[in-house]
């Protein structure tokens, strides 16, 4: 039976399975048959319902691919449209630009021009200027402010390239992306979209370009005016420290050697120069009515707040002086704060530096006013007849005056060495007025200075003379604030309570307060040098310089640096000493010869370590100790072993505790009293008042009692007494008991007892012994006895002495003797003769 495969509609490889089977067995084959054609009926079904779902599936991809391709193609049109957008912002900012260049300029331009007159005229001034610093310093600040508005009228050509060169790179991005976007999906932006962008990049790029070659080109005169004006600063700056060194430290004429020709040079040279400074100091282009429109504002505020200062301390403290007294203090150092911060707005003219002159002069008077009412609030009304600071202002106000005016050098030197020797008269006859230790002492220091500055003047030296009769003034006012001050601070520390809280701040207050009250008082004298010598750059040089011995050199600044850290490690020390006592009186472990030991090994230690910070902060390589130590290990072998031995001696004792301070020590047969022991020796304090100093070595290598060790101060004693054979020894035992009991020295726990010492040749020797502080053994001793002397005679007890009994068996030779003293021979012969 074959199987009709067509008719059915199977498949070629079902039909191929089946014929076999039909042919070999035509049995099965009409059996199986109903069933095959049943399966190959469904088979091409199935296989359509197959297609048809695979079809729907991939319509329902295409169809989400196309939605997703459709936002893309929105999200990619609105970047777009929002970087034309942008783009079209920066062609708008550009043609901005383009407007505005020219005017800026033209601005550039005319203050170029400006500046570059101004610079000529200071150029032409310092070719007038020789030697005074104070004029280069003038110009200095000139040639700063120009420097300063010549970056002033750059700035906007620097912002207008930095806005084109900003705007440079966005259009760059711009185009950058442009072409990633090309490369990728081209069809988005279309050919002639792409076209005219770009174009429209090209030429904003050309443009920026162009604005940018045109700024470098109207840039070039200001740099070139900068370059002039930096050259110039410099040159300024070149002749300012040649000026210092010349104005003070050379001789600018000498008196030894003047002549008429001489005065005529520089009395013609003062006339040549005289109608510049004139026209530099009086007719310069000073604003007046500004300056003394900030000055009243200035003066107004000042003296303002000084009243309610003035009007608070006196209501605060009842010894304060009267407000009457205080008020000119206050008037003159508002007047002439007023005038020198009203003077600061006005720092680059020639006017400036009278003004100047003039508000130090007055803030000096007001100061010595000031310090006046304090200094004399501290001391005894009678040590003082007036204002000792009054007479040292004279000369600090002459010397001001006299660097301010130009005359001849010959001249200034004749009228400074008349008012030297005027001064130095005052200042001999007003110094047997003060009793006061410090004043007095700087009236002396004053006329010895002054008598110095006379020679120091004649040799031509006068502008240093001027300048340190102003130091010496600033100096003294300078310490009398720190006196003051320290001396208030002082006055509030012994208000401090007396107890733990009390040391531990007055140590404090004490130690960190009066050093930095110190130091802030003499800080004035670097901040009038700065302001008197016009810029601080001279002692920006002063501080490199180096003070040298060979291939040793130390640097100033460094130098005065460490004086300070002294000072501050020396603070430092009582502070940390005030903290230690306090913590001994909360801790009564910590007894005072631990304090002591303590105390000695962190003063060895602060100043150790002090030591080597300052040697290596000045610049000394330490490696070379090393060398020295090698040095000394050879002098230690030989002529300092001595020295070295007590070194480690003292070392030990602080550290091993075996000896305080404050210690009874017995060496051999003296008896001493520890008082402080020393890195090299131990000084002790014996009970006469001497004072003996003791190599450490000694009390390491020999035997020392020390009777108050660990602060043990119960000592036992004893005295002996010998009485009578025959008397009652029990009561003689009870007496003593009795005696030690009621002594109040003697301490009842450990207890007194006596001893029977022993049968003595005329005595009975008893000793009683008993416990009492160090401090009153002796005098106990002492007290027993007297004690045991008078009951003894109340109770009839005899206290024995040595007796002797002689017995003589001839008197041969005696008779003659025995006549002369009245004695008959049978009387001498029956005489005992018994030695008292």
């Amino acid at each position: 039976m074959r199987v009709p495969c067509k008719s059915l509609h199977m498949q070629p490889a079902v039909c191929t399975l089946l014929r076999p089977l039909s042919s070999k067995a035509p049995g099965l084959a009409g059996v199986f048959a109903p069933f095959l054609v049943l399966i190959l009926l469904i088979l091409p079904s199935a296989q359509l319902w197959a297609q048809n779902g695979t079809s729907a599936e991939e319509s329902a991809q295409q169809s989400q691919n196309e939605e997703q391709i459709s936002k893309e193609q929105k999200s990619l049109a609105s970047l777009l449209q929002a970087q034309r957008e942008a783009l079209q912002e920066q062609q708008t900012r550009l043609q901005e630009l383009q407007t505005k260049l020219p005017s800026i300029l033209s601005a550039l331009d005319k203050g170029v021009h400006r500046l570059s007159d101004r610079l000529n005229v200071l150029i032409r001034l310092k070719g007038f200027i020789k030697k005074n610093f104070k004029e280069l310093v003038i110009i200095k600040r000139n040639v700063n402010q120009l420097s300063q508005e010549l970056q002033s009228a750059m700035d906007p050509l620097s912002k207008a390239r930095e806005e084109l060169q900003a705007l440079e790179k966005n259009i760059q991005r711009r185009q950058k992306d442009l072409r990633n976007q090309l490369s990728i999906s081209p069809q988005a932006i279309g050919p002639d979209q792409a076209r005219t962008e770009i174009v429209q990049i090209r030429n904003m790029l050309d443009s920026i370009q162009g604005l940018l070659n045109q700024l470098a080109q109207g840039e070039k005169p200001a740099l070139e005016l900068n370059r002039q004006i930096q050259e110039f600063e410099k040159l300024v700056s070149q002749d300012l420290q040649k000026s210092w060194h010349e104005y003070f430290l050379e001789p600018s004429f000498s008196l030894f050697q003047l002549n008429t020709g001489t005065m005529g040079t520089q009395f013609e040279e003062w006339q040549e120069n005289l109608p510049v400074y004139t026209h530099l100091f009086v007719l310069g282009n000073f604003n007046w009515p500004l300056f003394l429109l900030r000055f009243a504002g200035f003066f107004t505020a000042f003296y303002v707040v000084s009243l309610i200062l003035l009007a608070l301390v006196n209501a605060r403290l009842q010894d304060a002086p009267p407000l009457k007294r205080m008020l000119p203090a206050s008037l003159f150092i508002s007047l002439a704060a007023a005038i020198l911060v009203a003077n600061t707005f006005f720092q680059g003219s020639f006017q400036s530096l009278i003004i100047q002159s003039l508000g130090q002069i007055i803030l000096g008077w007001g100061l010595i006013l000031l310090l006046w009412l304090i200094r004399f609030s501290m001391v005894d009304e009678s040590e003082f007849y007036s204002n000792p600071l009054r007479l040292l202002w004279f000369p600090f106000a002459f010397s001001q005056i006299l660097q301010t005016l130009i005359l001849p050098p010959f001249l200034t030197g004749l009228v400074w060495i008349t008012l030297l020797i005027v001064f130095i008269g005052f200042f001999k006859r007003h110094r047997t007025r003060i009793n006061v230790t410090l004043e007095r002492t700087l009236y002396r220091l004053t006329v010895v200075l002054f008598t110095l500055l006379v020679p120091l003047t004649l040799a031509g030296w006068v502008h240093l003379s001027l300048l340190l009769t102003s130091m010496w003034f600033v100096f003294c006012v300078c310490l009398q604030v720190g006196n003051c001050s320290t001396g208030l601070l002082r006055a509030k520390i012994i208000q401090f309570p007396e107890n733990t809280v009390g040391f531990l701040g007055r140590g404090l207050v004490q130690g960190m307060g009066v050093p930095v009250l110190w130091i802030f008082s003499f800080s004035f004298i670097i901040l009038w040098l700065g302001i008197t010598l016009g810029d601080f750059q001279f002692l920006q040089e002063l501080s490199k310089l180096k003070l040298g011995w060979g291939v040793l050199s130390i640097n100033l600044a460094r130098l005065i640096i460490v004086l300070i850290g002294f000072y501050l490690a020396s603070s430092g020390l009582v502070v940390l000493k005030s903290l230690l006592q306090s913590a001994a009186e909360l801790h009564s472990s910590l007894d005072s010869g631990t304090v002591g030991s303590l105390n000695i090994l962190l003063t060895y230690g602060v100043w150790g370590i002090y030591i080597i910070l300052a040697l290596a902060f000045l610049g000394l390589d330490l490696t070379s100790l090393t060398v020295v130590a090698g040095g000394l290990s050879v002098g230690i072998g030989f002529g300092l072993q001595s020295i070295f031995n007590n070194f480690i001696s003292g070392i030990i004792l602080l550290f091993g505790r075996s000896i305080q301070p404050g210690d009874v020590v017995q060496i051999r047969d003296l008896w001493a009293e520890v008082k402080q022991i020393n890195i090299r020796t131990t000084e002790v304090q014996t009970f006469d008042r001497s004072t003996i100093l003791l190599p450490n070595s000694k009390l390491i290598s020999e035997e020392i009692t020390n009777w108050t060790h660990r602060q043990d101060k119960i000592l036992r004693r004893k005295v002996q007494v010998g009485v009578a054979y025959g008397t009652d020894i029990e009561l003689v035992r009870r007496l003593l008991l009795y005696i030690a009991d009621t002594h109040p020295h003697i301490l009842k726990v450990p207890a007194p007892f006596v001893r029977f010492a022993e049968f003595g040749d005329s005595s009975l020797r008893f000793t009683l012994y008993f416990y009492a502080s160090i401090d009153y053994g002796w005098l106990a001793e002492s007290d027993l006895r007297y004690d045991m002397n008078k009951i003894f005679q109340e109770y009839g007890i005899t206290i024995a002495f040595p007796q002797r009994d002689i017995h003589v068996r001839s008197l041969d030779g005696l008779n003659d003797w025995a006549s002369r003293l009245g004695l008959s021979g049978e009387n001498a012969e029956n005489s005992d003769l018994t030695p008292e």
